[in-house]
């Protein structure tokens, strides 16, 4: 990279206040993407809790685990899974995905 030219900065009370109101901007957007990542981590964990009940509901009432699914059902799941993130579906249910489908056709 080539070095860059310092270009002098006039120091008057108009650049003082221009510099203190981005200082403030970038301290608020700061502590919102603080914010977003802390409600993202709180998701992630409601959301593994959820998969780990489910899991354990399943294995409890039908004795079923998705190790025991076969390369095509894995798949599958993937797919399914990979779906509802991608519409953002609240979960894998039909309920769910057919809202998703109609707002995203709906905004084409």
């Amino acid at each position: 990279m080539e070095p860059q030219e310092e270009t002098e900065m006039q120091v008057n009370p108009r650049t003082t206040e221009i510099l203190h109101h981005l200082s403030e901007r970038n301290r608020v957007r700061d502590r919102d993407v603080y914010l977003v990542i802390e409600d993202l981590k709180q998701k992630a964990s409601e959301y593994e809790s959820e998969a780990k009940y489910l899991q354990d509901l399943l294995m409890e009432s039908v004795n079923f685990s998705p190790a025991n699914l076969s390369s095509t059902g894995s798949r599958y799941l993937n797919a399914l899974v990979d779906s509802a993130v991608a519409l953002e579906t609240k979960d894998t249910s039909l309920a769910s995905f057919i809202p998703a489908v109609n707002d995203l056709t709906s905004d084409l």
